[in-house]
């Protein structure tokens, strides 16, 4: 099955969040920090994940993403075919989207490297 671009783009944007902020182990539901953004720990995969920057940017599951107990620092989400994090783009919030700069940490446990693979990718 041939994936579109926005699949592609969404999908990128749920593995991006997902592998690379992979819970931290007996971490606080919220971070403290004015500067961050989006943090999914990915301890809980389930219909919606939740935002632990306290910014309430929540990632609604869309097609395939399961919790998995053995992530680098914590749970995990599997992304797999087409499954994404939908962060309603329209909606997001214009004061949470960078303008000159971004830093994206992730840990990605990659289990097929054919095809076209995206940590992070957006959309205007």
């Amino acid at each position: 099955m041939k994936r579109s671009r926005k699949q592609w783009i969404a999908g990128a944007v749920a593995c991006a969040m997902a592998l690379m902020l992979a819970g931290a182990v007996g971490a606080d539901p919220v971070i403290a920090d004015d500067d961050l953004v989006i943090y999914f720990s990915f301890d809980e995969v389930d219909g919606v994940v939740a935002d632990g920057s306290g910014r309430g940017n929540d990632g609604v599951i869309v097609g395939n993403v399961t919790f998995e107990a053995d992530g680098a620092r914590g749970g995990a989400a599997r992304f797999a075919e087409s499954g994404y994090l939908d962060l309603d783009g329209a909606n997001f919030p214009a004061a949470d989207i960078p303008t000159n700069a971004i830093t994206l940490a992730a840990w990605c446990n990659v289990s097929d490297t054919g095809g076209n693979h995206a940590v992070f990718n957006a959309r205007a």
